[in-house]
């Protein structure tokens, strides 16, 4: 992958980035250079540069061979975050969450559609009465910024085609950090700076599912929680009916 964790810090980093802090694989007597190894951001194993010296590749992360370590990256679906329905519901504070990401809808609908470059308003439309089916507004920790992040990571993205041609052609999966195994994770094993992973996948020629063979790149992407006061995005007419005929907004 073109992107990994930190060795210490929950951010981003490169293979340059991680260069340019660690120094090259072979010190200045020609030795091996004793070096923190990087992290998966799905799984949290370690990675090791591959390419590194190659100026003719972009340098990558990999991860350790022989370590039988599950990572979803090698998956052929991703994981469910939804594994224990919510506990202590409080119905008014669920139902003003729901009326609130609804009233918000363009908001996360664009945050939503900028990650994916084509959103269906109809796999949008899904995710809510998904929501709605599996209670997430009742989760009692949950801000409604986290909301579309979540949705992100509930759902498969095929490629899409629109009259006959491909308008996105890979496949897209989106995963938070290793820290998050289900819902409850982002409140309890993180202070708010949790990463999430974008991997994209080749379309596979069987028709099936992708997995890691398909697996084409990697975008560890930090959450922009303030995106709810940002400027209303402009939205075509045809998602707005959509949306008014679904939930009447």
């Amino acid at each position: 992958m073109k992107s990994a964790l930190h060795p210490t810090v929950n951010r981003s980093i490169t293979v340059v980035d991680y260069i340019n802090e660690f120094g090259v694989k072979l010190d200045g007597n020609g030795h091996l250079r004793v070096r923190p190894f990087a992290r998966c951001p799905a799984c949290g194993s370690e990675m090791h540069t591959k390419g590194e010296a190659n100026p003719t590749v972009d340098g990558v992360f990999s991860h350790q061979p022989n370590v039988n370590q599950f990572c979803p990256l090698k998956a052929s679906a991703g994981q469910s975050y939804i594994n224990l329905p919510p506990v202590d519901e409080d119905p008014n504070r669920a139902k003003a969450l729901r009326d609130s990401f609804i009233n918000n809808w363009k908001f996360h609908y664009g945050l939503m559609k900028g990650h994916l470059t084509v959103l269906s308003i109809f796999d949008f439309i899904n995710l809510i009465k998904f929501a709605d089916n599996k209670r997430i507004w009742s989760y009692r920790h949950v801000k409604e910024a986290q909301l579309s992040y979540i949705f992100l990571a509930l759902k498969e993205f095929p490629p899409v085609k629109s009259k006959g041609k491909y308008i996105r052609r890979d496949w897209v999966r989106f995963w938070f950090d290793s820290r998050v195994r289900s819902l409850d994770d982002l409140w309890i094993k993180t202070n708010g700076d949790w990463l999430m992973i974008k991997a994209t996948y080749a379309n596979p020629r069987s028709g099936g599912l992708p997995t890691h063979k398909q697996l084409k790149d990697t975008e560890i992407i930090q959450p922009d929680l303030g995106f709810l006061n940002t400027e209303e995005p402009k939205l075509a007419d045809f998602v707005l009916k959509e949306m008014e005929k679904a939930f009447g907004v």
